[in-house]
Formats: structure tokens, C-alpha cells, sequence
């Protein structure tokens, strides 16, 4: 039997046991599933919730709380959150994260496919991968560093309509995933948030409205946690569509369709531009360039409108950057090039960025990076990275660079002698964890 029609019928046996259709259904009650590591107690020797969801994260249990744009510990003092994004982790690499470079924060990335998948079993989480998370949310616990627990798909799955639809059987399986996650971890020191889904892409799908497919996601797994998981401190880190593109954070939907849960929600946006030179440190006419290029004084033909295009802004905004630049083309053209260059320029990240800081002086509500970098590869590489974590400290941006150990080796601080060096003089000016 083909996988996919297994998880459906696996997921269809189990929803017997814990519906959870419709939009905004919170009632869900499913228990956490076995435990795989922590016997009948939990990570920090507390006991395991029943099932019930009736525990919360309380004064006992060390969380981050926000205050209007300030995200703050339990003393009510200022935390500002620096870090990278981690697949996993060991014993060495904690210790070097909190003592070498004073990184206290991690977006540890947990995906929600493959054999780490398991729609037949209560958690939707296979036991083995549930027994990772276990290790490496208690390893990093044991060195202070806040952790964001960030549940991916694969890239079919975040494509489709079902996992933006609640009461389908793809939502159903993966809120019951958050629950399991919740319910486990909320009595976790350091957790600091709950990511929804990295990099949602309801915009790739056939839903007319991608923005308020979204929020409904968003908000329908926020009321399964806080309802059946039994957390109602822990906060939430979500961010827009068109994969937490900054420029499509002027909408004010995004603040607007989670005002039910104000005072809980940080606020995520990726600096992963310009590509492929962060990837491979080439432009789109394939040379070499090197940061920074050129300052630029105009950035309007970055998110011009050509004749007979059909685009709309500001609500196309991501696509027409993308088209500006020379995405995509198999022969892009001299003005795209232009375009493509200025995003190298040492003043780009402050107009990339607008939009999100005007969404936050708003709103007021905390913004974090959650992911910047670029490869070994790229000429300026360590120039780039300063400038952008400047710009972060300047402007009060929480930031986790892509990536500690995650992605290609190119991309990761120990792998990289260089890289290695740079951020370890970097946390010297840090305190530790």
C-alpha cells in the first residue's frame, strides 16, 4: 500500500479517538503518547501530564514572556535572543553554543515527515524521533539556551491545501503532533516558543485566500495547545506566507487574526537573499561577486510593476521582488542584474526590513531573524554576516543564523574555521547563557 494512503487510513483510525475537526475546534484530547525517555516524569523530573492537559507552564517552569516589543524572562529583565538553527544536537555542540559562543538561543527545526513521521501512532511522531527530541531538548536545557521548537514539512506536504485545512486529515495528524509536542515539553525549562510550521507556503497553493488560511492554521493550533496540550504561557513564533518573506509583513491580517492571543506571539522573518550567491556565492549571470557592492540610494525598482503585468502591491510584493531580481530566469536581464546587485549593498537590509519594523512599531510585538547566513563560498562572506548581525543589535532584532549544524557544510559555524572564529569574537561580546 502506497504511503500516503496508509497515513490516511492510519490517521482516519485514529481521529476516531481524538477528533479534532472544523475550523478552530480546540477539543481535541489526545494523549501524549508513550514516553520515550523521562519514564513517568517529565524532562525535569516533574510528573508527566495524563493526557488531560489539566498541567500548565507555570512560575515554576523558566519561560519567556513579552512585554509589548520586549521579550523578558521571568524576573521581568530584558533577554535579547542570539543563535542558529540546529538539526539536533550533542553534548560538545551545546557546550560550544553556550561557552564558546555565547549563543543563547537555538531554532531547533523538527521535521514532520519521512520516517519521523507516524500517523498511526497517537503522537503522529515516530517513537524513535520522539526519543531524539527528548535528548536534545534536555541537553540544551542543561546549558541554558533557550530553545524554539520548529516543526517543518516536506516541501509536497507544505504545498498543499490540507495541512493549511483544519479537520483534514493531514491538519488533524499534525495538531495532534503540537499537542503531543505541548503537552511533553511545557513543563520544560527554557523552551522559548512554539513555531508552528517554518516557512508556510499557503501561497503555493490552490486556497483563494492564503492569508486567512493561514491564520486559521495558526490559530486552530494555538487553541489545541493552549486547550488540550493545557499551556497557556509558552509563546508562539509564527510569521507570513510566501515562506516568512519580510516584505510581505505589511499586512496587518497577521496581527489582527491572533489578537486572541496578544501578549504570546514573537513574530519570525527570514533574511535568505540574494540567492544563489548566499548558497553558492554566485549571481544570477553565474560571476562571482563579492559584499558589499556599490551603496544604493533608490531601491523603488526592486518592487516595480512592469507594463502588462498583473501583479498587485503591496499583496504580490514577494513575487514581484522575485521577478525584479532575476529569479527564476534562465536569461535574466541587464536591469535585473542591477536590481540583483543592489541587494549586496550595505544599506539593503534596512530597506529589506522596513516593512517588519513598521509591523512591530504597530503592533508592538518582538521580531526575530530566523534565519540569515550565507556559504563559505560567497566572496565577503564574514563582511555580509557582520553587517546584518549589526544591523540586528541596532534595531533590536532577535536573530539565529542558518546554521549551526544545519544545511549544507558550507553553511555550518563548525565545519567552517572562519566562521568559527568570527562568531566566537562575536559572543565574547555577549554574555553567556
Amino acid at each position: 500500500m502506497h504511503l500516503r494512503l496508509r497515513r490516511i487510513l492510519s490517521t482516519l483510525c485514529v481521529s476516531a479517538s481524538f477528533a479534532c475537526s472544523g475550523s478552530g475546534d480546540t477539543s481535541v484530547q489526545p494523549t501524549p503518547g508513550p514516553v520515550d525517555a523521562g519514564g513517568t516524569t517529565g524532562l525535569d523530573g516533574a510528573p508527566s501530564p495524563d493526557g488531560g492537559g489539566s498541567q500548565e507552564a507555570g512560575p515554576t517552569v523558566k519561560r519567556l514572556h513579552i512585554q509589548g516589543e520586549r521579550v523578558v524572562d521571568d524576573a521581568g529583565k530584558s533577554v535579547r535572543l542570539r543563535g542558529a538553527n540546529l538539526k539536533g544536537i550533542d553534548e560538545a555542540g551545546a557546550t560550544q553554543l553556550a561557552e564558546t559562543l555565547h549563543m543563547n538561543f537555538v531554532r531547533l527545526r523538527l521535521s514532520w515527515e519521512a520516517e519521523n513521521r507516524d500517523d498511526a501512532d497517537p503522537s503522529a511522531i515516530s517513537a524513535a524521533y520522539r526519543a531524539q527530541i527528548d535528548t536534545w531538548i534536555k541537553t540544551l536545557a542543561g546549558h541554558r539556551i533557550w530553545t524554539l521548537i520548529e516543526m517543518r514539512t516536506d516541501d509536497a506536504t507544505a504545498n498543499e491545501p490540507e495541512i493549511y485545512t483544519p479537520g483534514s486529515a493531514v491538519f488533524t495528524a499534525y495538531q495532534r503532533a503540537w499537542v503531543y509536542l505541548a503537552t511533553r515539553f511545557k513543563s520544560q525549562d527554557y523552551i522559548a516558543g512554539y513555531g508552528l510550521l517554518a516557512e508556510p507556503s499557503p501561497d503555493k497553493t490552490p486556497l483563494p485566500d492564503h492569508v486567512g488560511a493561514l491564520l486559521d492554521f495558526q490559530r486552530t493550533l494555538m487553541g489545541a495547545i493552549t486547550s488540550a496540550a493545557g499551556d497557556a504561557v509558552t509563546p508562539f513564533f509564527v510569521g507570513p506566507a510566501y515562506n516568512y518573506d519580510p516584505l510581505e509583513l505589511w499586512n496587518d491580517r497577521y496581527y489582527d487574526g491572533l489578537t486572541a492571543y496578544a501578549g504570546r506571539v514573537v513574530y519570525e522573518v527570514n533574511f535568505l537573499t540574494p540567492k544563489p550567491w548566499i548558497d553558492k556565492g554566485t549571481s544570477i549571470d553565474g560571476s562571482m561577486p563579492s559584499y558589499p557592492t556599490a551603496k544604493v540610494t533608490n531601491y523603488d525598482g526592486l518592487l516595480a510593476v512592469l507594463p502588462g503585468e498583473k501583479y498587485k502591491l503591496p499583496d504580490d510584493s514577494p513575487l514581484v521582488f522575485n521577478a525584479r531580481t532575476g529569479r527564476g530566469k534562465a536569461d535574466p536581464t541587464p536591469a535585473d542584474l542591477v536590481n540583483w546587485n543592489a541587494c549586496l549593498s550595505p544599506d539593503f537590509a534596512a530597506w529589506y526590513f522596513a516593512r517588519p519594523l513598521a509591523f512591530r512599531a504597530k503592533h508592538h510585538v518582538p521580531l526575530v531573524a530566523d534565519q540569515f547566513g550565507a556559504s563559505t563560498a560567497a566572496g565577503g562572506q564574514l563582511a555580509y554576516e557582520k553587517d546584518l548581525v549589526t544591523y540586528f543589535e541596532a534595531q533590536d532584532i532577535h536573530w539565529s543564523r542558518w546554521g549551526y549544524n544545519a544545511g549544507e557544510k558550507e553553511r555550518r559555524i563548525p565545519d567552517n574555521a572562519s566562521v568559527l572564529s568570527f562568531y566566537q569574537t562575536l559572543g565574547a561580546g555577549y554574555p553567556a547563557p
